[in-house]
């Protein structure tokens, strides 16, 4: 009998403690872990080869030629399979790139932008004005999506 009741007021401390009616706060519940995480960052890069003017490697540069549509604050569009837009951003301004150093001229224009917030999706497509949709599959956190134009 002296076991029963040892066992009883035991039950009884461990559910008073559980109930959040003591004299401290209640706890409050657990932050999920990254691996819980319920969105991801889609990083988009957009190469252009026709560029304005020949320029040194990291100076800004622009668009020309039926492309000028892509710049600084062109929309970006992140998509589900359904071709539901998900995500928006915007890319930033471009930075000439030169693919042999010494030799003047500027052999692309690269625009960046970071997408965070994307709700989880495997296969996602990306959208920039209005050039269609390339199709991706997501790679971990955050997935790059490389996008060539020109």
């Amino acid at each position: 009998m002296r076991r029963v009741a040892v066992a009883s007021v035991a039950v009884v401390m461990v559910l008073a403690g559980c109930s959040g009616g003591g004299d401290g706060p209640a706890a409050s519940p657990a932050a999920p872990s990254s691996s819980e995480a319920s969105t991801f960052t889609v990083d988009v890069s957009m190469q252009v080869s026709r560029v304005g003017l020949s320029m040194n490697h990291g100076d800004r540069c622009f668009t020309t030629d039926g492309f000028t549509d892509i710049g600084a604050g062109t929309q970006v569009k992140i998509l589900d399979a359904n071709g539901k837009v998900i995500a928006l951003g915007e890319l930033g301004a471009g930075s000439a790139v030169d693919k042999f150093e010494g030799v003047p001229g500027t052999e692309y224009c690269l625009f960046k932008a970071s997408v965070p917030d994307v709700p989880l999706v495997d296969l996602f497509g990306v959208e920039v004005s209005h050039r269609g949709v390339v199709n991706f599959k997501r790679d971990g956190d955050p997935t790059e999506a490389a996008l060539t134009l020109g």
